[in-house]
């Protein structure tokens, strides 16, 4: 096998995309802000907009805030403003395992926030009054982490149902040849990849909607550490139609998440 080919064409299926570094917040000196880019912790709400909540009356749980202001540009995403993801804290992890939307998760989007003008409803006024929000039994998080963003590229998955096709020359009797796989292996270790845009990662072979939806953008994933995991070491995605993300629309956001 001619590595130094195998090494161009896998280098010729990378799409740009935005890594994600997750700090632990016990490992920072200071806490962080409610406006702040993290996993967990307490998010950001004004005192128009009710804490998200399930189909039960339920509080949702904070997985993921995004503050596009500390993001590196990527075409489609918005400039600035809060993105929010928010779970419901079973053992499944609010995802609805028929593979359609469900009460057990929402996506809000946030397009003006100050940081020197902000308060809950009055419900929450003050954080003692969010103690309901405390870790729970059932969550992939098990502390708020403070989140950085780095600009880069990754080629595309094993996982992705289009890894087939992009590398068929590899592929005898419906397997991969094992120097292929052996050499993209070494190179390709994207299971505890947190990231936005570009290929998404699964543990198996993720869900079948991705196979006809070409229009979709993986708004978010999220992989494991050992203070985050999806079930045992799972990685969990969130899909969006290009045009609802152009539009600002996340009424119709897709989640999924797999593990071993």
């Amino acid at each position: 096998m001619d590595k130094l080919k195998v090494l161009k064409d896998i280098y010729a299926t990378r799409q740009e995309c935005i890594g994600i570094n997750a700090t632990p917040i016990n490992d920072l000196s200071r806490p962080l802000e409610c406006w702040e880019s993290k996993f967990g912790g307490l998010p950001y709400l004004s005192k128009e907009f009710p804490y998200p909540k399930n189909n039960k009356g339920e509080p949702l749980h904070l997985l993921a805030q995004i503050n596009f202001m500390d993001m590196p540009r990527l075409d489609h995403f918005p400039l600035d403003g809060i993105l929010q993801f928010y779970i419901d804290a079973d053992d499944v992890y609010g995802m609805d395992l028929d593979g359609e939307n469900s009460s057990g998760f929402k996506v809000i989007y946030i397009p003006y926030y100050t940081e020197d003008n902000f308060h809950y409803d009055k419900d929450y006024s003050n954080k003692s009054d969010l103690s309901f929000l405390k870790t729970p039994e059932y969550f992939p998080i098990d502390c708020e982490h403070k989140i950085s963003f780095f600009r880069t590229f990754k080629p595309i998955s094993c996982s992705n149902p289009d890894f087939s096709s992009c590398f068929a020359e590899y592929i005898n009797q419906d397997e991969l040849e094992p120097d292929f796989y052996e050499l993209y292996s070494s190179l390709i270790n994207d299971s505890n990849i947190h990231q936005i845009g570009g290929y998404p990662s699964f543990t198996q072979e993720g869900p079948s909607y991705l196979k006809e939806r070409k229009d979709l953008i993986l708004l978010l994933q999220i992989g494991h550490d050992q203070k985050i995991s999806f079930g045992d070491a799972g990685i969990a995605t969130f899909f969006i139609e290009r045009k609802d993300l152009i539009n600002l629309n996340f009424s119709n956001v897709l989640y999924y998440w797999d593990c071993y």
